[in-house]
């Protein structure tokens, strides 16, 4: 460990409670520090576990991790106890099992605070707080991987978006996460402003398409235009009569009269026109004719029964004349009707032309508001299309300044990674790889990811055959213990690693792991935690020398057994499992 680290290198102290069953777990200052404990199987009083990853668990409750599920349930008043160093200082965390009552150094403190104390005193260089994706809590979580999710990959942990754990894992391993960084943050300007436009053409006062029969926004607003044009126009040229209505109906009124009189002078024009066909007639029979047929009626009738044709003569002009009188008479009053009709038509038709002059070019107040309210509806509608292009072209042209800029970064990546900024990390994980899988093909490998996606690199940590369980937490293993040894932007001095991560690797390898921890961790002053069960422990024992044996045995602060409860880490039964 270089000086500087060991000055302000956070090391754990001790884990305890205020509950005289709990058993504490004390860490050697140095080199490994082991918790052994019976396994998870079927036998009796082991099925519930021991407390091997609940005493992982209550190290992250204490460094403002959340309450683990079954203390939080069974045992919230508990008050559990961290002693931890921070260079030359120690401190005091402590916190109830339900995780609502937080002391540091004894004072109390709320969460927010604690973490936020760790942030700034922890042992992460985060800077100004430049980037919003560093934490104590994000990093702290790659020195000791809490759940079993945490274990199914060596860079993205549990709850991680991978382009997160990217740019913490670069950061830690010393990249320069700059363009990382950018990338995300452009990626997701991109994703809002896409968001965005597929708002705009789902926006329901934007209806296009089908719903308005048009494909473009630009052909409704240049139509609309032309129609605002149109209406414009017609508004100014529009005179509003206010009593239109009234003058309309008088007009009405007296087009009604005028046709009433202009049918009652239409009958008496008739009625003339038969009195002057019947002044106009001469009797049908002659006056020789007349004399005729009364000579006939002679021979039929005695003289003295039959009156002089004189006098018939004269009787029939008398009723000629009588009849002409009277017609005459009947012509004269229709005529003298027909004048005083006419008159009053003239009168009532030089109303009613006056009344429609008066309208002519003159409009109803009503008509005005509709054509008023058509122009603002369209004015609207133009408004809201305007609107919808200028931020169409806005997010178009942030696009593709987003676009141009991912592109340039693209290729400032590529020139970045010409430089094998993973090199040595290539080199050492090859190295540490090899000492357990002798002969297999390992490294880290880093290439530029130019996809549409917030990864600006893809890492690969890889040891041939990871595909398997075993070798796939060999991998983790040996990347997580590279980021203690020489990892960039912290003075972490423990990592700590859980049963979990022990199952599947075969003996001979575990055997190979904690061989080369032996002789690596102690020298340079920082702590291993390993919590594991008596299963695997003895049967990676056995293939140890005797000094490496008796080493581990050392190491050994901690054995719980399933027997009986106060065997456990708690010390009593409530479910936890180790």
């Amino acid at each position: 460990m270089r000086a500087e680290e060991s000055a302000s290198a956070m090391q754990l102290i001790e884990l305890t409670c205020d509950q005289r069953s709990f058993h504490p777990v004390r860490f050697r200052p140095s080199g490994l520090t082991l918790v052994v404990g019976d396994s998870n199987d079927d036998k009796e009083g082991s099925s519930n576990g021991v407390g091997k990853s609940l005493a992982l668990a209550l190290i992250h409750l204490c460094l403002g991790g959340s309450p683990p599920d079954v203390i939080k349930s069974n045992l919230p008043d508990w008050r559990f106890s961290l002693r931890f160093r921070l260079g030359s200082e120690e401190h005091l965390i402590e916190r109830r099992g339900d995780g609502k009552e937080i002391a540091l150094d004894e004072a109390s403190i709320s969460l927010k605070g604690l973490r936020r104390w760790l942030d700034e005193q922890g042992p992460f260089d985060l800077g100004e707080g430049d980037h919003k994706w560093l934490s104590f809590r994000s990093l702290y979580k790659r020195f000791a991987r809490l759940s079993a999710k945490d274990c199914h990959d060596p860079l993205v942990l549990d709850g991680e978006q991978r382009a997160e754990a990217l740019l913490r894992h670069a950061w830690l391993m010393g990249l320069d996460v700059t363009l990382i960084r950018d990338k995300m943050i452009l990626r997701e300007q991109e994703l809002t402003l896409e968001n965005q436009r597929r708002g705009l053409k789902e926006d329901p006062a934007l209806l296009f398409g089908n719903a308005r029969g048009v494909s473009r926004p630009e052909t409704e607003l240049a139509t609309l235009q032309q129609a605002v044009s149109r209406l414009r126009a017609d508004l100014e040229n529009f005179h509003v009569a206010e009593d239109f209505h009234q003058v309309k109906e008088e007009a009405d009124r007296l087009t009604a009269e005028l046709r009433d009189l202009e049918h009652e002078i239409a009958l008496l024009r008739f009625q003339l026109k038969g009195i002057e066909q019947t002044l106009e007639r001469r009797p049908d029979i002659s006056r020789q004719e007349l004399i005729g047929f009364y000579s006939g009626l002679q021979g039929l009738f005695r003289v003295e029964a039959l009156r002089r044709l004189e006098e018939v003569e004269q009787f029939h002009n008398q009723l000629l004349e009588n009849r002409e009188a009277r017609l005459s008479s009947e012509r004269l009053a229709l005529l003298d009707k027909q004048n005083a009709l006419e008159s009053q038509r003239q009168q009532l038709s030089r109303l009613r032309d006056e009344k429609l002059h008066y309208l002519t070019g003159r409009h109803a107040l009503d008509e005005y508001r509709k054509l008023a309210d058509e122009l603002v509806q369209k004015e609207t509608r133009i408004e809201s299309l305007k609107n919808y292009l200028e931020a169409k072209k806005r997010v178009q042209e942030k696009l593709l300044e987003i676009r141009n800029r991912l592109a340039e970064e693209d290729l400032l990546a590529q020139q970045y990674l010409e430089t094998h900024p993973l090199q040595s990390w290539d080199t050492r994980f090859r190295e540490l790889a090899q000492k357990l899988y002798p002969g297999r093909i390992a490294g880290i490998s880093i290439e530029n990811n130019i996809r549409k996606n917030k990864l600006r690199y893809n890492i690969d940590v890889q040891i041939a055959g990871d595909e398997s369980d075993g070798i796939n937490h060999a991998r983790i293993l040996c990347l997580d213990y590279l980021l203690l040894m020489q990892g960039a932007h912290h003075t972490m001095g423990h990592l700590w690693h859980d049963n979990r991560l022990f199952a599947h690797i075969d003996d001979k390898v575990r055997a190979r792991w904690f061989r080369h921890l032996i002789g690596t961790i102690e020298p340079a002053g920082k702590q291993y935690i390993a919590t594991i069960n008596t299963e695997n422990f003895d049967s990676m024992v056995a293939r140890l020398g005797e000094e490496e044996r008796q080493y581990l045995s050392d190491a050994i602060v901690l054995r719980l057994t399933g027997d009986r409860a106060e065997s456990r880490l708690l010390g009593v039964q409530c479910g936890a499992r180790g």
